[in-house]
């Protein structure tokens, strides 16, 4: 059976934010400089489930400046962001994926199928071209919806799981 990471919704969202933003905020609390790996493990320490990630985030973000809103991601940045959501993945799942551009990036880290979810018809009908101008069908998925077909998406999965055990 085919590995796949499994988190739950506090946890996916705290790694994302960790890894999609450590640039933003670098120092511990005591001033020092954190590494990424430190806010990972931080994060993973956690055990108190969403109040405890609540007051977390707080803590992280009352030492924060203000940022500029126009500043880009680096290429290095979203790349070691792109490769930690693959590391030890079989499949991924992104709601919101676009055109399917960083999502597709993932196929060059033995990420054996991706599948894409968005609410612009345009932006998937772009990543359906490019799926299909570079053969990519057997391992890319896009689907035209929002949060009610991921629901029912949702609904699919659980139902199959529980017909499996």
């Amino acid at each position: 059976m085919p590995s796949v990471t499994k988190l739950e919704i506090n946890e996916v969202s705290n790694i994302a934010a960790v890894k999609l933003c450590a640039s933003s905020y670098g120092t511990s609390t005591s001033g020092t400089p954190r590494t990424l790996d430190e806010m990972i493990k931080e994060v993973y320490a956690m055990k108190g489930g969403y109040k405890e990630t609540e007051k977390y985030w707080d803590k992280v973000f009352k030492q924060e400046d203000l940022y500029d809103p126009f500043e880009k991601l680096s290429y290095s940045e979203m790349e070691e962001a792109i490769q930690w959501l693959c590391k030890d993945s079989d499949f991924i799942l992104d709601f919101g994926c676009g055109n399917g551009k960083v999502l597709n990036r993932c196929l060059n880290y033995k990420v054996k199928k991706v599948y894409g979810i968005d609410l612009s018809e345009q932006a998937i009908n772009i990543a359906k071209k490019v799926v299909n101008n570079n053969q990519l069908q057997d391992k890319c998925n896009y689907l035209y919806g929002g949060i009610d077909l991921l629901k029912k998406l949702m609904i699919i999965h659980m139902m199959e799981q529980f017909y499996l055990i």
